[in-house]
């Protein structure tokens, strides 16, 4: 601990982090924590002394991470404002144009922090520091997605961004006091002038280069995905040492020293990373650059992981939530990639500037950087490794003359040899990643990793790490490592039994579609749909990417059935793609449902099962009872089927869209359950209070979309259930909601909350009892071995 003290920090404040977020510490554990760490800290003893250091940091970021919640005021969500405000950046795209505002006033005297506006009117010349006025709804952002989506909320809380807008109408009022908007306003103008001599492709790249805002076209920016090569938009280290280096070779004509220039150069390339908003890469970079500096003037060598590590701590003390943010990721594991890999692969009779050389410092960030590429964007290309040996070098050429010609800009000749040059290299590198980009995009497959497939990735490669660098150590010792893990196999065996048989639980998810009803139950070896979503706005309708997506993202090969309540768009419109997407699928419905199917989503092959009332279907030990109406007239939802369903010693009741005059006719049956899914999403053409008694649920299920057209759910049928004593889980305010049944009954929780939902007591018994077994096992070898095979041993 003594040798990098600040990487073990870095590593203590991370997984301080991520817990709080699962677990949430209340205030009187992280007054404990800090006292424990400042008691640690006093003890004369280096390695404890770090580590109370490291509990302090921590409790303190964690403070600091549960504070800025506390900027957030619900009861604003979803009501009409008059919102002022100043323009802090934006982006223009073809169809809209998104701004963050500052110094927002609501009717003029609730004062609220930054707010994202998306903005689809006519007013096309907007800049930064304008004062504007709009008067619309202000949306408080939750989390309420499901898992494998894009995580909205965690973007804008790490960007200190708290509420989001839509507008069609909006004003210019004024120009903004702000010194620092004016400024920013003064150099995007400066730099959008100078750079509008150029080609509309040659700009368009520069102007997201040198501003740090991606305002290349939907082409361009896919390709740039495809290829791996997004980062090179982002003002991060690259583009920083280029800045710096030609800071440096200005100033070498003023005579003065070295530090000075330095200084001088860091000032700079402060105001600037302030300008653009001082992105997390390049607050990375300054610091970077700024402990360079510190480790020249002390005369102490610079330690890169060192280095590394106090710009994570330093960065995660400002905004914990960065975090969370992708430019953190995918900066420090580039960095870590060149720093950790890249020395174990380099030729070192080449240059580092070399081909073979650059080949393997592309590997080497592409090593971390792409399980998290296939985490977010569900793809990966083998011209990932070209695009980046081809275009980086040339675009980092193009960005260092670029900077030249805008400092002599104001040379006609020069300037416009240099514009021809730029035009020229960014064609020929533009036409060279086109043809890759095609050549290559026949194998860019979607590849689905969830969350544990990450964490098992990681962990190997650093297992690999290990292995590779004390390859020497390893073959000495290879018998007793191998002997080792032969003693840790049957506990292995014992355990992978255990979790299989006796912690899976069946799983029962309510999927977050929207506006429709969308459920999946999951058995050992059955996967069940009830209703697919769907919407009658097609235009504007991504549930059935969002369903595509979850399904793959829990790497469900097969749908084994599905059961549709009625034949409304939000409740089947999902039906064909699911069938495109999972082959043949058997549907069960109501008797005239296959004509449906056939006239209305144009389905002609389906295997479909119609449903009598009282008909029991059996899964393994699942029944599922159907109640018909019996009603042939009417609209869809008097026709909606209700769904009974026996699980374990508990019973789930499926409402569809079931309306009122229905429910009084079903009174008879056996209708009583511990969870209710509430009719009808919730609308007051349903949910009698006759229903709600004669169910008599614990829980009640409620899938709606956030802030629907439909005002939906009704605050009258809300009431009814609360004043029953039960419990509703929404969709619109919580995302996917999980229920998981065991022998002995049933969690149910929001995907957040999944870890902290499922480390029970018989998972930390089991984990516990491993690791005292391993612990024993280890102990047996290492005292009778000499000090070199200790070290081995300690590594592990």
């Amino acid at each position: 601990m003594r040798k990098y003290p600040s990487v073990i920090i870095a590593i203590i404040l991370f997984i301080g982090i991520i817990l709080n977020k699962i677990f949430n510490f209340p205030k009187n554990h992280l007054i404990i924590f800090l006292f424990l760490g400042t008691f640690l800290f006093l003890i004369k003893n280096k390695n404890i002394n770090y580590l109370g250091l490291a509990l302090i940091l921590t409790t303190v970021t964690i403070f600091n991470f549960n504070n800025t919640l506390n900027k957030i005021n619900p009861t604003l969500d979803g009501n009409y404002y008059t919102v002022s405000g100043d323009i802090k950046n934006l982006k223009k795209d073809d169809n809209k144009t998104t701004l963050i505002i500052t110094n927002v006033a609501l009717d003029s005297n609730i004062k609220i922090e930054d707010i994202i506006v998306y903005y689809n009117g006519e007013n096309n010349k907007l800049s930064v520091g304008d004062k504007i006025k709009f008067i619309d709804q202000i949306y408080v952002p939750i989390e309420n997605f499901n898992p494998g989506e894009f995580n909205y909320y965690n973007y804008l809380i790490s960007n200190n961004i708290f509420y989001y807008s839509y507008t069609k109408d909006l004003q210019v009022i004024g120009r903004s006091s702000n010194i620092l908007l004016t400024a920013r306003d003064c150099f995007f103008t400066k730099v959008n002038k100078i750079l509008s001599k150029l080609d509309s492709n040659s700009k368009d790249f520069l102007y997201s280069v040198f501003t740090g805002n991606n305002f290349l076209s939907e082409e361009y920016t896919n390709m740039y995905k495809n290829l791996g090569i997004m980062h090179i938009l982002s003002v991060s280290g690259l583009h920083i040492v280029i800045l710096q280096s030609l800071l440096m070779f200005c100033l070498n004509f003023i005579i003065i020293n070295k530090n000075t220039k330095r200084i001088l150069s860091l000032f700079l390339i402060f105001l600037y990373c302030l300008l653009i908003g001082f992105p997390i890469s390049a607050i990375r970079a300054f610091i970077f650059l700024f402990i360079d500096f510190i480790s020249s003037v002390s005369m102490r060598p610079k330690v890169q992981i060192k280095t590394i590590s106090i710009s994570a701590i330093l960065i995660l003390l400002i905004n914990p939530w960065s975090i969370f943010d992708l430019g953190f990721q995918f900066s420090f594991l580039s960095v870590l990639g060149i720093a950790i890999i890249y020395p174990l692969l380099k030729n070192k009779n080449y240059a580092n500037g070399s081909i073979l050389n650059l080949f393997y410092i592309t590997l080497a960030i592409n090593i971390l950087i792409i399980p998290l590429q296939l985490y977010y964007f569900k793809n990966f290309s083998i011209a990932f490794f070209l695009g980046n040996i081809i275009a980086i070098p040339i675009l980092t050429i193009i960005i260092n003359i670029s900077v030249i010609y805008m400092l002599v800009n104001f040379l006609p000749l020069i300037s416009t040899i240099l514009k021809l040059i730029i035009d020229f290299l960014y064609n020929i590198s533009t036409y060279c990643l086109l043809g890759i980009n095609n050549l290559f995009e026949k194998f860019n497959n979607g590849i689905y990793l969830n969350l544990y497939n990450i964490i098992s990735i990681y962990m190997i490669i650093v297992l690999i790490l290990i292995m590779y660098k004390n390859y020497y150590y390893l073959k000495r010792n290879s018998k007793i490592i191998l002997n080792i893990l032969i003693k840790l196999i049957p506990i292995h065996i014992i355990l992978l039994f255990y979790c299989t048989n006796f912690l899976t639980p069946l799983r029962f998810n309510m999927i977050n579609i929207g506006q429709g009803d969308c459920f999946l139950l999951e058995t050992k070896n059955y996967n069940i749909l009830f209703d697919t979503g769907g919407s009658v706005f097609k235009e504007y309708d991504k549930s059935g990417n969002r369903l595509i997506n979850f399904l793959k993202y829990k790497k469900i090969k097969n749908i084994d059935a599905i059961f549709i309540s009625h034949f409304d768009e939000d409740h089947a419109g999902n039906i064909k793609l699911l069938l495109d997407n999972f082959g043949e699928i058997p549907v069960y419905g109501r008797n005239n449902g296959l004509d449906i199917l056939k006239n209305k989503y144009e389905i002609d092959n389906v295997l479909y099962f119609e449903l009598n009332n009282n008909e029991i279907i059996k899964f393994e030990d699942i029944e599922i009872q159907v109640i018909s109406p019996n009603n042939q007239v009417g609209d869809e939802n008097s026709k909606s089927l209700i769904f009974k369903m026996k699980i374990n010693n508990n019973t789930i009741l499926l409402t569809g869209d079931t309306i009122e005059e229905v429910e009084k006719n079903i009174l008879d049956n056996n209708l009583k359950s511990d969870i209710l899914k509430i009719p009808h999403h919730g609308s007051k053409t349903s949910s009698s209070t006759e229903f709600i008694n004669t169910v008599n649920p614990r829980i009640a299920l409620l899938s709606v979309g956030k802030n629907n057209i439909y005002n939906l759910p009704n605050d009258e049928v809300i009431k009814k259930y609360k004043e029953n004593n039960v419990n509703i889980k929404r969709t619109d305010n919580d995302g996917i909601i999980i229920t998981d049944f065991y022998k002995d009954g049933y969690k149910i929780y929001k995907y957040s909350e999944i870890l902290k939902y499922n480390i029970s007591n018989s998972v930390i018994l089991i984990y516990t009892i491993y690791g005292l077994a391993l612990v024993l096992i280890l102990k047996n070898y290492y005292s009778r071995m000499t000090y070199e095979k200790k070290y081995i041993l300690n590594l592990w």
